[in-house]
C-alpha cells in the first residue's frame, strides 16, 4: 500500500483491508457465521472489507467517516453517527428476528 510509511507495508497482501484475509481468516479459526455478523467501521476501506467477506457493514461517522474516498463503490448496511447508535442498531434488528 503506498500510503504506509515504513517499506516493508508497501505490498499487496490478502491481509489488508480492503481485501478480506484478515477476517476470514478469524471466521475460519472461531467458527465464525459471516453473514450473521457486523463490520463497523469508518473507512469505506471497512465497509468493502465487510462486504468481501460476507459481513453486514456499519459506516460509523466517527474518524475519517468514510470520506476516505479509497472504496467509494463500498455501500454500508447503515451509517451511525457512533458506535452507541452502532450497537442500539445492531440489538434492534437481533429483536426483531
Amino acid at each position: 500500500h503506498p500510503e504506509a510509511s515504513d517499506p516493508i507495508y508497501r505490498r499487496e497482501c490478502e491481509c489488508r483491508k480492503p481485501k478480506p484475509g484478515l477476517v476470514l481468516e478469524a471466521a475460519k479459526t472461531f467458527n465464525v457465521d459471516m453473514s450473521s455478523s457486523y463490520f463497523i467501521g469508518d473507512s469505506t476501506r471497512d465497509i468493502a472489507a465487510a462486504l468481501s467477506a460476507g459481513c453486514i457493514p456499519i459506516l460509523v461517522k466517527t474518524g475519517v467517516a468514510g470520506q476516505d474516498g479509497i472504496c467509494p463503490d463500498a455501500v454500508p448496511e447503515i451509517e451511525v453517527e457512533n458506535m452507541t447508535q452502532a450497537t442500539t442498531w445492531i440489538l434492534d434488528r437481533r429483536a426483531q428476528q
